[in-house]
C-alpha cells in the first residue's frame, strides 16, 4: 500500500503543469505562453518549454527582462550571452542572435520577454557538459533579478547534465 501511495506522488509531483487556457489569459504575454508560439522567434513553437513558462510568469504574466525603459541590465546581459553563443560550440543565430537589436528597436514587450526566456531556456538546454559554469553564472542572473524559478530550472539542468552526461543537444 505505501508502495501504492509513493508511486501515486511521484506521478502527481512529475505530471506536467497545468497549462492555461487562451481565453483566460489578462496579458497577451499569458496568450503567447498559452499559445506555445512567439513570432519573433526564429523558431517560434516553444511548446517543449510551456510547462516551465507557466510556472516562470505564474501568476501575473508580467514581464521580468523590462522596466518601463526597455531591457534590464539583466537582459542585455543575457542578449550578450547568446549573441556569443558560438564562443561555446553553439550557433548564435539558435538564440535568435542577429534579431536582438531589431526586437529592442521595435519593442513589443510581450515578444520580447517570452522570447528572451526561451531563448535562455534553449542555449541553457544545448549547453555541454562541461560548461556548467555558463549555467551557474545564468542562473545568478535570474536570482538577481529576483526570478527564483528560472534559477531552479538553471541549477536543475546543471545537476541533469552533471548525473546523466548530457552533451550539447539542438534547438
Amino acid at each position: 500500500m505505501f508502495r501504492l501511495v509513493a508511486l501515486f506522488g511521484l506521478v502527481t509531483a512529475l505530471a506536467p503543469a497545468q497549462f492555461i487556457q487562451s481565453e483566460a489569459c489578462p496579458t497577451n504575454l499569458c496568450r503567447l505562453v498559452a499559445h506555445g508560439r512567439a513570432p519573433d522567434l526564429r523558431y517560434p513553437d516553444f511548446v517543449d518549454f510551456r510547462s516551465l513558462l507557466v510556472e516562470f510568469y505564474a501568476p501575473t504574466y508580467s514581464p521580468v527582462w523590462l522596466t518601463e525603459n526597455g531591457p534590464t541590465p539583466q537582459a542585455l546581459a543575457l542578449i550578450a550571452i547568446l549573441k556569443a553563443a558560438n564562443l561555446k560550440g553553439l550557433k548564435p543565430e539558435d538564440y535568435n542572435a542577429d534579431l536582438w537589436d531589431e526586437q529592442i528597436a521595435h519593442l513589443d514587450r510581450s515578444q520580447f520577454d517570452v522570447c528572451l526566456t526561451v531563448s535562455v531556456m534553449r542555449y541553457l538546454a544545448d549547453l555541454p557538459i562541461a560548461d556548467t559554469v555558463s549555467l551557474r553564472l545564468l542562473s545568478r542572473i535570474f536570482v538577481a533579478i529576483g526570478v527564483g524559478l528560472g534559477a531552479g530550472w538553471a541549477t536543475r539542468e546543471v545537476n541533469r547534465k552533471a548525473h546523466t552526461g548530457v552533451q550539447a543537444g539542438g534547438a
